[in-house]
């Protein structure tokens, strides 16, 4: 079993290149958190390399989440139904939204995703019925299905041309696209 510990707050699990993962705690996420590029428990300082699957799942009060530079990856379901989080800055170190990352989400009003992720993934943002406003930068070149499905509020999406694939139904057919 991985070694796991608790710091300020937030648990991680060591993993086996020495760096470690955000993981799901014994107490429910409330308030704003901020998640360190690098995390010090018993004197040895660790790289934190991503969040975890479920790590944040229905953590529903919890309203604001600052991800540190560094962090490549939020892996599925990491902050699914966290239904009080009202909006989230992707840092541009991360490359992929893992499936179904922010599901049902409802209060998440903007996102913003920094250059340098390169893959939204499977229902990343689907449910996410506030969501107004989304910019998604040149680095994105997959959307993948579903990825904005639900998100009843969102009318208008700014992408890049260099996006290379986006799935037919990535997005409500309501949204408008605007290629820049």
């Amino acid at each position: 079993m991985p070694q796991q510990f608790v710091a300020d707050g937030i648990a991680y699990s060591i993993i086996a290149d020495g760096t470690v993962k955000v993981v799901r705690g014994d107490t429910e996420y409330t308030g704003s958190i901020v998640i360190p590029s690098k995390v010090t428990n018993a004197g040895r300082t660790y790289i934190v390399s991503y969040i975890g699957t479920s790590a944040f799942s229905y953590c529903r009060k919890l309203t604001s989440v600052v991800i540190g530079s560094g962090i490549t990856k939020i892996c599925g379901d990491a902050f699914r139904e966290c239904t009080a989080l009202t909006a989230i800055t992707i840092p541009a170190s991360l490359k992929a939204l893992e499936y179904y990352s922010f599901v049902n989400c409802t209060s998440l009003k903007s996102v913003t995703i920094l250059n340098g992720v390169t893959e939204i993934g499977y229902g990343v943002f689907s449910g996410c019925t506030g969501l107004t406003t989304v910019k998604i930068p040149d680095s994105v070149k997959t959307i993948g299905n579903f990825a904005f499905s639900g998100c009843t509020a969102l009318r208008t999406v700014s992408l890049s041309r260099t996006v290379e694939s986006i799935a037919d139904n990535a997005f409500p057919a309501t949204v408008n696209i605007i290629r820049e």
